[in-house]
């Protein structure tokens, strides 16, 4: 052995003992090393945003039956590589789904005073949610989510540059990462005993559970808000921002941000986005309405009503065709041009 430990030590470095120890990938991950810092290259708010997908550690409850167990939340964000501000968040049930993506992307452009307003915050300060939007940049990894051919869609109809960072080196978008820690440190003292997931044989999450999705989304919106004014430790302030008496606050780096490099590139056409943001199933038409993933709908408009009426050469013959869907309002479709004369429902 002794002999063995001589011939690694003159051999081999401290780097090639690491890898042997564990893997490239562990060490490309957690001790390559640091020749740079996220904000490189990153030209004002906006510019660069990171975005990831959190399976939460808590399970919830149905609003409708409160002993029904549904599972845990899935919480998607947007997070500005400049500033450090939260600009978007979406939770739902969708793990790994292009409709969680969407979802949040649809955030992006909501009023925030509306937005929490349907969650009981009257009045918050609108300056530390920043909306409306579109960065030219997105940091992403490599889950089903983000390099599916629809996420591929969105990304060039809205003109924004997918950063695709490589597998397993999750502190390439150490940002949203590190925003996941703190969530979970700043929540799991108020949600113990609650639904909370512990890392323990007797956690006994499953009978605890009382939290709906609404109350989820409440709490990570407190969160946001509170993350958006708060004190960063360690981030850099330049000489600039220490003349001007800048505050290492999320909110205050995007104001100033904004007075330097100028606004961020705006959603100038809401509609239009929106319908990016669509899915695009294909559906069914018969005299019961549009067939969509199993489901019916129908509509008020005269157009619609005289396509379900159109003469089919027999009774089990239905006229297809595609549209876009909004699943976040499972109301609205919008049939595409070339759908044989249907409008708007």
């Amino acid at each position: 052995y002794r002999q063995f430990y001589y011939y690694c030590s003159k051999r081999l470095n401290k780097k090639d003992m690491d890898i042997i120890k564990t893997s490239k990938q562990e060490f490309r991950n957690n001790k390559r090393l640091l020749l740079s810092e996220s904000q490189a290259d990153v030209q004002g708010p906006g510019d660069c945003f990171e975005m990831d997908a959190l399976e939460m550690d808590i399970e919830i409850v149905s609003e409708l039956n409160s002993e029904q167990i549904i599972g845990r939340p899935i919480l998607y964000a947007l997070i500005d590589v400049y500033s450090h501000v939260i600009t978007a968040i979406s939770i739902g049930f969708e793990n790994n789904s292009i409709l969680g993506m969407t979802n949040c992307f649809m955030n992006l452009c909501d009023d925030k005073t509306e937005y929490c307003k349907k969650y009981g915050f009257l009045n918050i300060d609108i300056k530390l949610w920043p909306s409306n939007v579109l960065p030219n940049r997105i940091r992403v990894d490599r889950g089903s989510d983000f390099v599916s051919k629809d996420a591929e869609r969105i990304f060039n109809e809205l003109n924004i540059t997918r950063e695709i960072v490589t597998g397993g080196t999750g502190s390439l978008k150490g940002l949203i990462e590190q925003l996941w820690h703190q969530l979970h440190s700043s929540q799991n003292g108020s949600l113990n005993g609650a639904g909370l997931i512990r890392k323990a044989f007797n956690s006994n999450h499953k009978k605890k559970a009382i939290l709906n999705i609404k109350d989820i989304t409440k709490i990570v919106i407190t969160e946001v808000l509170a993350f958006n004014g708060i004190q960063l430790e360690n981030y850099k302030l330049t000489k600039d921002m220490v003349k001007k008496k800048i505050q290492p606050i999320p909110y205050q780096l995007w104001n100033y941000g904004v007075n330097k490099y100028g606004n961020p590139r705006p959603i100038q056409n809401k509609s239009q986005y929106m319908y990016t943001l669509m899915n695009k199933p294909k559906a069914r038409i018969s005299r019961r309405g549009v067939k969509i993933d199993g489901l019916y709908y129908i509509s008020d408009d005269i157009n619609f009503i005289n396509q379900m009426y159109r003469p089919v050469p027999s009774a089990t013959t239905q006229n297809s065709f595609h549209l876009r869907v909004v699943h976040r309002v499972l109301q609205i479709f919008q049939p595409l041009p070339d759908c044989s004369g249907i409008s708007p429902g």
